[in-house]
């Protein structure tokens, strides 16, 4: 052979081999890049860049574990469940053994209304780490959403017994109590959370819950200005504050929250029943009307109220057609 094509064919291979071995550098140095990105921006608080970053990583290495629990970390905190679910279900399969991954999986899981998947993701955490007081804290709260009280409290206890400290478990069955109307064990639970510590607006709220149910209303305004101190864009502590005013006859104040309420989200659905009921204890009636129209989920507890409340006001006009036309959605959202 021609010792020049010898020779280009020595060369040619060498830079091939330094091309190969400079490309698989770069391929895995930019995604770890990324990854460190993607990280530093989750510290800091800036979800939608880490989202990016993540997104990045993702893309280069698509069965990176901790890429894609990154993306879906940052998803969630952005509120971006369903998307967050996917990314974090490819990581839990790469890392089956990952508790940190479970957890995050569950916690989409739970905020898309599978409680049933989320409770057995947390399930998996605590088969790995039976002591881990963030899954018992959050299986709890799944218990109680899908109404498992009972196996809730139980929950809640197991967590007390391992945190005596914990002033989310003190609140969860703070939170049960309520859910029951004994208002005497709810208040001594919230107080027992809020001792442990005093700025859970969470605490602050199911005692102010407690308080308005033992007819201390007084009180009860006291804690949810406590709890809106503590978390100032809380709706439900604008709606509860506005229910204990219209206990104690200020209407137009019991108004202002409920407004305050729907300014940081308009479509929340318990402030718009709650404005139309105090519009109509006070005769503005189309105004009432207008509000009940504009409450969510028409298969809910919450149009059920709305639409026979209506019916009332419809009745009281003399628009009887429409009167009955409510009570009979009402009704059939009872039946079901």
């Amino acid at each position: 052979m021609n010792k020049k094509i010898i020779i280009i064919i020595a060369f040619a291979f060498t830079f091939l081999t330094i091309s190969i071995s400079t490309y698989f550098l770069f391929f895995f140095e930019n995604t770890a890049t990324y990854i460190r990105d993607g990280k530093n921006s989750l510290t800091t608080g800036d979800y939608e860049e880490a989202v990016i970053s993540f997104s990045k990583a993702v893309k280069r290495s698509p069965n990176n574990a901790t890429a894609l629990s990154g993306h879906g970390i940052s998803l969630n905190w952005l509120g971006r469940f369903d998307e967050s679910l996917k990314s974090l279900s490819k990581a839990v399969k790469l890392e089956p053994e990952n508790e940190d991954i479970w957890l995050s999986k569950g916690y989409s899981e739970s905020n898309t209304g599978d409680y049933e998947e989320a409770k057995k993701s947390f399930d998996k955490v605590l088969k790995l780490d039976p002591d881990n007081t963030y899954a018992l804290s959050e299986k709890g709260w799944v218990l109680y959403e899908s109404g498992n009280n009972e196996e809730a409290t139980k929950v809640f206890n197991d967590l007390i017994d391992i945190d005596p400290k914990n002033a989310i478990a003190y609140a969860g069955i703070a939170a049960i109590h309520l859910w029951v109307e004994d208002f005497d064990k709810a208040l001594v639970s919230s107080e027992a959370s809020l001792k442990v510590e005093p700025g859970y607006a969470f605490a602050w709220l199911t005692k102010g819950g407690a308080l308005i149910g033992l007819d201390r209303d007084d009180e009860a305004l006291e804690a949810f200005d406590e709890a809106l101190k503590n978390d100032p864009k809380d709706p439900y502590a604008f709606t509860s504050k506005a229910a204990a005013l219209s206990n104690l006859g200020r209407s137009n104040e019991a108004l202002e929250a409920f407004d305050e309420a729907l300014s940081l989200d308009p479509a929340y659905s318990l402030g718009w029943l709650g404005k139309g009921i105090v519009l109509k204890k006070i005769n503005k009636d189309q105004e009432a009307l207008d509000a009940f129209d504009k409450v969510g989920d028409k298969e809910s507890e919450l149009w059920s109220t709305a639409q026979k409340t209506k019916g009332t006001i419809l009745e009281k006009m003399g628009r009887l057609n429409e009167a009955n036309q409510a009570f009979a959605i009402a009704e059939s959202i009872n039946d079901n």
